[in-house]
């Protein structure tokens, strides 16, 4: 019982030092309006909000940004392709299965290939 009073009067020491600090906040926002409830209505006639400063437009990203993301993308799809044959490789190894160990060299080739294709940069006048 004792440990659910102390926790009441936390509770409340809490709420009342926030509730003060709102308040300061809120006296220099609000205007008088001469009655005593339109401080207890939250809802009602409020001040006009300020319109958030506007952000500057944001322009086309750069060459070097799009090669950036385009590098990113293309480095976790390798990266994904790479668990994949190593999963494969691993049950390669495990049946002692040539031809799959074989095919898995191959992917892994085409993989890498596929990565470098798709990372180039393009040369003028050519477009992705």
């Amino acid at each position: 019982m004792r440990k659910l009073a102390i926790a009441v009067v936390l509770l409340g020491s809490c709420t009342l030092a926030s509730a003060q600090e709102n308040g300061k906040e809120k006296e220099a926002e609000v205007k008088s309006s001469g009655s005593w409830y339109s401080h207890m209505w939250p809802f009602g006639d409020k001040p006009a909000a300020k319109k958030a400063a506007e952000a500057p437009k944001k322009s086309e990203p750069s060459a070097a940004e799009l090669a950036a993301q385009r590098q990113t993308r293309e480095e976790a799809a390798l990266n994904r392709r790479n668990e994949a044959i190593l999963k494969l490789r691993e049950i390669a190894l495990r049946t002692h299965d040539d031809v799959l160990l074989h095919q898995v060299e191959q992917l892994e080739q085409s993989a890498w290939d596929l990565y470098l294709k798709k990372t180039e940069e393009p040369g003028p006048g050519e477009h992705k």
